[in-house]
């Protein structure tokens, strides 16, 4: 309270939780469901507006994708958010998003010293669009940290975008490299 003007944040939407129990529940790429969102954020936030807000399904075609740019440029409107953005790992889908929205102003993507993302890094300098970081560290793997992760944790579980670890622990061939 009385520094929002000297803080920036950024939320994400596209995946539905239940907020008592913190268990994931599905992805939810409907513009309802992104203005949903927004409000509990900012409810939970204690703030009237969120710098950036970006959708978080990094596989989501870009058709359903683009169907949330008016939504998206609404909220701008509305003065609930100043930008947003797409938390992607493919740069032909964040190209498509750049283009479709003035307010887009943000990708948010996968890059380590294990895996370099210079298509993206080029999308983002071509558009003129922020370069968020996602994962500078492979999730901990380059920490160092070899303890197995529980299933709470999504190490443990092995979704099949996570290549840096197995059932929570290190993949052999990442923790080699």
């Amino acid at each position: 309270a009385g520094r929002r003007d000297r803080v920036v944040i950024a939320t994400k939407f596209g995946n539905r939780a239940d907020e008592a129990t913190r268990r994931w529940l599905g992805a939810d790429p409907s513009p309802g469901y992104a203005m949903q969102s927004l409000d509990e954020s900012l409810r939970r936030l204690g703030t009237d507006y969120v710098d950036l807000f970006q959708l978080h399904i990094n596989e989501l075609s870009v058709p359903v994708a683009l169907d949330l740019v008016d939504t998206l440029e609404g909220l701008v409107a509305q003065g609930k958010i100043r930008a947003y953005g797409w938390s992607t790992d493919d740069p032909a889908s964040a190209e498509a998003f750049a283009k479709a929205g003035t307010h887009c102003t943000a990708i948010q993507h996968d890059q380590s010293v294990l895996r370099d993302n210079a298509p993206m890094l080029a999308v983002c300098d071509a558009y003129d669009l922020a370069a968020l970081n996602r994962g500078p560290l492979a999730m901990g793997l380059l920490t160092g940290a070899q303890r197995t992760l529980g299933r709470d944790d999504v190490r443990g579980l092995t979704p099949e975008w996570l290549v840096w670890f197995t059932d929570g622990r290190p993949t052999p061939e990442w923790a080699a490299r």
